[in-house]
């Protein structure tokens, strides 16, 4: 995996560069530091590393965030997914936008690792929809 070096996405391979120093992490119900994290834990404490402060909650994150759609969505942008109810679970994108779309999520089963989802029989049918947190700075 290569960062971009294109400049529009600097800021946002910072939030990437941030995330993935967090791989391997275990999964930790409520879990919201390098010791362990939960998805929106893990997603919120990313964002505050670049003094940007979110809700605690997937579903708050969701809610707060600016929408996108899917074809907007790149880079340090968010990928909410729910079973059918209210959203229950945020990844962050690690793809630019056009690419097969990738996430660095907290997996209950694997920690903080990253997957394809467009491939997923599993995650794209319980995308709710995308949000960001990060202005561009035109």
């Amino acid at each position: 995996f290569q960062a971009s070096n294109r400049p529009e996405l600097k800021n946002r391979n910072e939030f990437i560069d941030i995330a993935k120093k967090q791989l391997g992490v275990p999964y930790v119900s409520a879990g919201m530091d390098p010791s362990g994290f939960d998805c929106s834990g893990f997603t919120s404490f990313v964002m505050l590393q670049k003094g940007i402060n979110i809700p605690r909650r997937a579903k708050d994150q969701y809610e707060a965030s600016v929408k996108l759609t899917a074809a907007e969505a790149q880079l340090g942008d968010f990928v909410f997914f729910s079973n059918g109810g209210e959203v229950n679970h945020v990844g962050m994108l690690v793809s630019e936008k056009g690419q097969a779309k990738k996430m660095i999520h907290a997996s209950s089963s694997k920690g903080i690792s990253i997957v394809e989802i467009d491939s997923s029989t599993y995650w794209t049918p319980r995308i709710v929809g995308y949000g960001t947190f990060i202005s561009e700075k035109k």
